[in-house]
This record gives C-alpha cells, structure tokens and sequence, in this order.
C-alpha cells in the first residue's frame, strides 16, 4: 500500500505522543509569535526613527545623525525580512527553517546591540533602550525551551560588551552593562517561567483530548472518533479519486469466554487484541473499538485487495495469541469493504458489516469482503 500524504492523514495529530504533539504546537505558536515580536521590532525603531527625524538631537546633516538615521532605517528593514520570513516558517514543520528563524533573531540581537551601543555612546542619545524592549517583547512573545532565552540573553550582553569595548565611556558603559544586565535577567526568566507555564497547559489540554477521544479499556479510539474520522476521509478519498477501505473485526466466541472465565479476562482478551492489532497496522491507519467485542480499522489509500492483505495479517496475529487462564483459541472473523464512487457513509459501513457477517456464517477465524458495486474510485 501506498504511503500516506499531509492531505488524508487526518488522524496522524491524535496518534502522535505528547513531545511529538508538544513540538509541533511549539512550531506552530512560534511561527506566529516570531510574526508578532517582529512586527514589535518593525513598531518601536520606527517610532524612533520618526523621534529622531522630527526631534534629532544633533544638526540635521551632520554624519553621525545621518549614520543614526540609516542604522534605525536598516533595523527596520531587518525586523521586516525577519517578518517575512517567519511568515514563512508559519507555513512550514521544518525544523531547519525554524533553527535558521531562531539564529537569526540572535545573530540580529548580537550585531544590533553592538551597533546601538556604539551610536548611544558616541552620540550620548542613549536610545539603546529601544532594543531592551525588543529583546523583551522576544522574550515574552516566543515559547521556546530555555537555552533559547539564554542563548538570546548571551547575545545582548556580548553586543553590549563589545560595542562599549570600542567606545571608552567611564560611568556610561558602566550604566549600560548594569541596564543590560537586569532587562536580560527579567526576559530570560521571564520568558522561561512562560514557556513552563506554556508546556504544562499544553500537556494538560492534551491528557484531556486523547480520554475525550480513546476507549478507556482498549485505548483504541472510541466509536465518536471513528465515525467523524471515517466521514472525513470518505470526503477526502471522494474529493481525490482516491481509494478507502474499511475493516470490521470480531472476536469469535467472545460472550463464551465472559461466561466461561470471568469479565475479567473478557477485559484482558480485549487488551491483548487491541494490542496485537494497533501494533500491526500502519501509523496512518485508524484503529477504533466499534462497539462490545467488535472493532474497526480504516485503511486510507488501500485497495480492496490490500485491505483483504491488513485482514489476513490481524487474523494471524491473534490467532497466535494466548491469555493465562484461558484454555480457548482466540479468533478473529474480518469483514472488508472498499468505498464506491458516491457511496454513502451508512452504505459503505453496512457492506463491511455484511462481510463480517458473512464470515461468521461461513465458519469464522476467516476473512470476507464485500465487492463494491460498479463505480468505485479510479
């Protein structure tokens, strides 16, 4: 069977762990917060910028105004292409894109600190505050692990180092490494004890999406997910001509065995299945319990006969299965159906139930399909 695409793996976000889940939120909340921390940057040297040619403290026309007025002119062009890039992050899981977003936001903090400082000291304007509130607003806005924040924190304080190490400046370089100092502390703690508040609420919303979505006994996704996924897919394969099966699963004899042994390895049979079955299937299928001892698996882009191919393989899985306690073979009966052109969801689901049926009328611990009628998708 084919790999999955980006288009019909609709349930890959619920079947991913909490880091995976947890790094692709972080991905996607940063791509926005770059957006906003540079649209912050592009705000506040431009209000400067505006400051200085309304109000310059020095002549207009003299070099060192000249040279101030093209450094905030060059800073705002920088926040803007920082902007645009982090647009462009936004619509990307890359991970490469997003280490290129964050080294240049510290390459850009190191070299403007550097030249703030050295125009804030010649000059004795000393506007270099401006950038303190950007490495602040940085802070704040973006979520990332905390090496990232004292990476960020490492580069202000060397920019100021180095840009005071070329203007002798007594008292005031003493004063700027002192404002230094304290604005990257409160951004760096700050923003670490965000980002920690950040993780917890995400892990939290998590824990409470995944019990909303899974069968408390099984863990398998429960009869909710299963249908909305289904009718999502049928939507998708039905949009793009492309194949969707579906397979039913039960397990022979299963009321004999609560009779027989106990509900209690009833529940362990249902584990072992649930199991054995989720771990033979591709991670872009969806595996659900149906209902009782009966289950569902959805195949996206599978053809009838490489459903038929899935259901032999969970047969076979189980049939080598033993519980302690339970002296009784456990078997599995399989009904497959390939969605047609058009078909409705109630149809499509009722094919694969009749195969099912057929199955266990033909003996059980088999596996039948149904044949689509005239018109399936390709």
């Amino acid at each position: 069977m084919p790999e999955i695409d980006a288009r019909t793996e609709v349930p890959a976000r619920a079947a991913q762990g909490p880091r995976e889940r947890l790094a692709a939120d972080r991905a996607a909340m940063n791509a926005r917060q770059l957006s906003f921390g540079a649209l912050g940057g592009i705000g506040v040297f431009g209000l400067y910028l505006a400051q200085n040619l309304l109000a310059p403290g020095l002549e207009k026309g003299q070099w060192q105004n000249n040279a101030y007025t093209l450094a905030f002119i060059a800073i705002i062009g920088l926040f803007i292409a920082l902007f645009c890039f982090a647009t462009f992050v936004a619509r990307s899981a890359s991970f490469r894109l997003r280490a290129i977003a964050y080294a240049l936001i510290l390459g850009s903090i190191l070299g403007l600190s550097a030249l703030i400082t050295v125009l804030d000291l010649s000059l004795g304007t000393r506007d270099f505050i401006s950038i303190f509130a950007v490495l602040l607003a940085v802070c704040v806005f973006v979520s990332a692990p905390p090496g990232f924040y004292l990476g960020m924190g490492a580069c202000s304080a060397s920019g100021f180092i180095l840009g005071c190490a070329f203007i002798p400046g007594g008292s005031q370089t003493v004063y700027t490494v002192l404002t230094a100092t304290v604005v990257v502390s409160v951004s760096v703690g700050l923003g670490a004890y965000l980002d920690r508040f950040r993780v917890k609420s995400l892990l939290a919303a998590y824990a409470l999406e995944d019990m909303s979505l899974r069968d408390s006994l099984t863990c398998a996704y429960n009869r909710r997910f299963l249908d909305e996924t289904l009718a999502r897919l049928a939507a998708l394969a039905g949009r793009y001509r492309e194949e969707l099966s579906l397979l039913i699963l039960d397990i022979d004899h299963f009321k004999s065995v609560n009779d027989d042994f106990g509900h209690q390895a009833g529940d362990a049979v249902l584990r072992l299945v649930s199991a054995s079955v989720h771990a033979a299937l591709r991670s872009s299928d969806v595996f659900a319990r149906y209902g009782g001892d009966e289950f569902a698996v959805i195949l996206p882009k599978a053809k009838l006969e490489d459903a038929l191919t899935v259901a032999e393989k969970l047969r076979s899985a189980v049939a080598g299965l033993s519980v302690p306690g339970i002296t009784r073979a456990l078997t599995l009966s399989v009904g497959a159906a390939s969605l047609a052109k058009g078909e409705a969801m109630g149809a499509f689901v009722a094919r694969a139930d009749a195969a099912l049926y057929q199955a266990k009328r033909s003996g059980r611990d088999r596996t039948c399909a149904d044949g689509a009628p005239p018109g399936r998708n390709r």
